[in-house]
């Protein structure tokens, strides 16, 4: 198995979390479109300590800390690693940031239902879910069961045979993660995605390897926002410099 799904199979061990919600849910998608009527690409923030594609955050920072950052206010919404392994996240972390009043997508390898209460119960506001290890059917169910929580789906995919499933439907964001996960290496497809976006109309969260030098030489205007991590984290650039 590779790491996604050794992570995926320990999915059976996770435990319920305490009711740690303070707020009702805030909608990912309508910050996002907010962004696009301003004629900006908003972005979604993510906070993580570590990933197996080899980084490692430096500082000993909580998120709390990081998001209220003044630089980091003005972004559509925040991201949470909460996978405890691999990526050293926890659900506290979404409760954490709660405050800050951003929409708060948890960001983990969600495949059931307990771990879509967890998000719920820690205050998420929008859950991952991911086609190329789930399929459509499961994706489907458990995108299903967090819209009828009250929260929000953002459905990603990397193989772009997914691209045919891509329906507008209330309550879901579809995200490009450029990453092929099953073997962590970058493979980006994103004209044949556009290509599906103007064809259809369906909204796109890019994600993953987005960086100055990118977004000097893309245009990213089409897509609904975009999920970045390790480029902020690093403290490469700003929300504020590359929002447009």
């Amino acid at each position: 198995m590779n790491t996604v799904e050794l992570i995926y199979n320990r999915n059976r061990l996770r435990k319920p979390v305490k009711y740690s919600r303070a707020r009702d849910p805030i909608s990912l998608k309508e910050n996002l479109l907010n962004f696009k009527k301003l004629g900006k690409t908003g972005i979604i923030s993510e906070f993580k300590r570590k990933s197996p594609s080899g980084f490692n955050l430096e500082k000993d920072i909580e998120p709390i800390d990081y998001f209220s950052k003044a630089e980091l206010k003005n972004v559509a919404g925040l991201s949470i690693l909460t996978e405890p392994d691999y990526f050293l996240g926890k659900y506290a972390d979404i409760t954490m940031v709660q405050n800050l009043n951003l929409p708060i997508l948890d960001k983990d390898f969600v495949s059931n239902n307990l771990m879509v209460e967890n998000a719920f119960n820690s205050g998420a506001d929008a859950v991952l879910f991911i086609l190329d290890f789930l399929g459509v059917e499961k994706a489907r169910e458990l995108s299903s069961y967090a819209i009828s929580l009250g929260m929000e789906a953002l459905v990603e995919f990397h193989d772009l045979l997914f691209l045919d499933e891509l329906k507008p439907q209330k309550g879901i964001i579809y995200g490009y993660n450029r990453r092929n996960l099953k073997t962590l290496k970058m493979e980006p497809r994103e004209s044949q995605v556009l290509q599906k976006h103007k064809e259809s109309g369906i909204e796109i969260v890019l994600e993953s390897g987005i960086d100055s030098s990118y977004l000097l030489e893309n245009d990213v205007s089409p897509y609904l926002g975009m999920l970045i991590g390790t480029s902020i984290l690093n403290g490469k650039f700003l929300p504020g410099d590359i929002l447009r």
